[in-house]
């Protein structure tokens, strides 16, 4: 009898230590993922506070790039007497807005008889200092290109795409546009502003380096890219 309740007792305690064993397993587990959960929602949420911070940095310079050139085209419409002039405003404008790469106008087909049909001058930085170029030809017809026709139809300004400008700043960018009218009201051309993209790439590879530093992210490494036309920030793993 005493040998049957000891033998029921040891497995009664066998079982009850293996439910607890379980219980704790079960627990564990639970509080493993609960607070994986909470990690990944956390670094998530640092990991967008992050790109939102570089989105409105981005932002904050490409609505300066609209300030300064709705600002100052009424300068280079007051100078349309002579190409001189014209050129005196590009290269102003520059010197008072040292952060954009280059400045133009175009000119409708032989506004400027003496320059031929075709009329950009081009104002750029170029190690330090203000260059200056015609870049109107055969070879740059910008009247039959796709910008110069939708800045023209633009209720406003108008960005670009992304582009490499083999012409003129040399560099990948991005133009915002706005119609040039004469001392009548008449559309004559197109004032525009580059705005270099180097900056930005740098600020990309920077937020990259970030996320990726300390390798929390599940779904990998993560990339930056910037999406048309809103110019928001998103991940890509």
């Amino acid at each position: 009898m005493k040998q049957s309740f000891r033998s029921f007792s040891n497995r009664l305690t066998s079982r009850i230590v293996w439910a607890m064993m379980v219980t704790l397993i079960a627990v564990s587990v639970c509080i493993f993922l609960i607070s994986t959960k909470v990690m990944n929602l956390k670094t998530q949420d640092y990991y967008e506070a992050l790109m939102e911070t570089v989105n409105l940095s981005v932002e904050k310079v490409l609505n300066g790039v609209e300030v300064a050139t709705t600002n100052n085209i009424v300068d280079v419409e007051e100078r349309l007497a002579t190409p001189q002039a014209v050129y005196g405003a590009l290269t102003d404008f520059l010197q008072q807005n040292p952060q954009i790469a280059g400045v133009f106008a175009a000119f409708e087909a032989d506004y400027y008889p003496e320059q031929g049909r075709l009329f950009e001058p081009y104002a750029v930085w170029r190690d330090g200092r203000i260059d200056t170029v015609q870049l109107g030809s055969a070879s740059h017809d910008y009247l039959s290109q796709g910008w110069y026709a939708k800045a023209c139809a633009a209720n406003g300004g108008y960005w670009t795409q992304p582009y490499y400008d083999h012409e003129g700043a040399k560099a990948v960018v991005c133009s915002y546009s706005m119609p040039i009218r004469n001392s009548q009201g008449r559309e004559v051309g197109i004032f525009g502003a580059d705005v270099s993209l180097n900056w930005l790439h740098t600020q990309l590879q920077q937020l990259d380096l970030t996320l990726n530093s300390e390798r929390l992210w599940a779904g990998g490494l993560a990339y930056s890219i910037i999406v048309d036309p809103r110019r928001h920030f998103h991940r890509s793993s």
